[in-house]
């Protein structure tokens, strides 16, 4: 329970993890700017190829430079994007118009806090049914983000992005648990000494638990359809201040189209 709530040197070391998690996903949207077509792939300055291991080492390199470790990162393309916690291929190249999820939650380097981010991109134009997924996530990840306040039961933001999700006519947990399309795990999760800890801002009427100052949480909706080769997820992690709202610490752009140079 102790874990629950952080001090300010905790908040203080997990803000650090996260400034550098948006050092290096800035670092990573500026390299894939830089690349070239080459058909449906891409390449690099020197004419290489460019792989999802190559866009994962260009990652733990930027934590390593910042004093973090890495740990599983997940650079998941395509189907593999649609399955939550598929960690990705890094010998599959990078391809135009696939989904492309990163999460990434490096912690401080020999043991220490984590922080916790995902976004996802696809490499110049998406069609308009990832366009469509990908806005159902963004609206729910909002709603979310916009209404959390000291106070609130964790579970509470779960219902309003399954209301939302339901609405738009994708399967939830809530209305199938054991779907393994559409809305298919909790809204968030505690961070700090782990990447998971309590609250879980998900579950049952068991879950009474509420949101309290000093909590550090992930704000993470998601739709996933392997079927039709694709996963969306957009992820932040905000700490609960006294003043009964939040501070995002990992404020980076959502846009999902990177328009490469020709």
């Amino acid at each position: 329970i102790a874990r629950t709530t952080k001090n300010d040197d905790e908040i203080a070391a997990i803000r650090r993890a996260s400034d550098a998690v948006v050092a290096a996903w800035n670092a990573l949207i500026a390299h894939l700017g830089s690349l070239k077509p080459a058909g449906e792939h891409f390449v690099n300055g020197g004419g290489q190829p460019v792989t999802l291991g190559d866009l994962r080492a260009l990652l733990h390199r930027e934590f390593t430079n910042r004093g973090l470790e890495g740990g599983e990162s997940i650079v998941a393309q395509g189907r593999d994007a649609g399955v939550p916690h598929n960690r990705g291929n890094d010998e599959e190249r990078l391809r135009a118009g696939a989904p492309v999820i990163v999460d990434i939650f490096p912690g401080e380097a020999g043991g220490g806090y984590h922080s916790d981010f995902t976004r996802t991109f696809v490499m110049g134009k998406a069609s308009d049914e990832l366009k469509k997924v990908h806005r159902d996530v963004d609206d729910a990840f909002r709603l979310a983000m916009d209404t959390l306040e000291v106070g609130a039961l964790c579970r509470s933001y779960q219902d309003k992005v399954c209301d939302l999700f339901e609405s738009r006519g994708h399967a939830t947990v809530r209305t199938q648990p054991t779907a393994d399309e559409g809305s298919v795990h909790g809204l968030g999760h505690g961070v700090g000494l782990a990447v998971h800890e309590a609250p879980r801002l998900a579950g049952t009427a068991a879950n009474t638990t509420t949101l309290e100052p000093r909590m550090v949480i992930t704000v993470e909706p998601g739709l996933y359809y392997p079927s039709r080769g694709m996963g969306v997820r957009i992820e932040d992690l905000v700490a609960m201040t006294p003043d009964g709202r939040y501070e995002n610490m990992t404020p980076a752009p959502y846009e999902m189209e990177i328009i490469p140079r020709a």
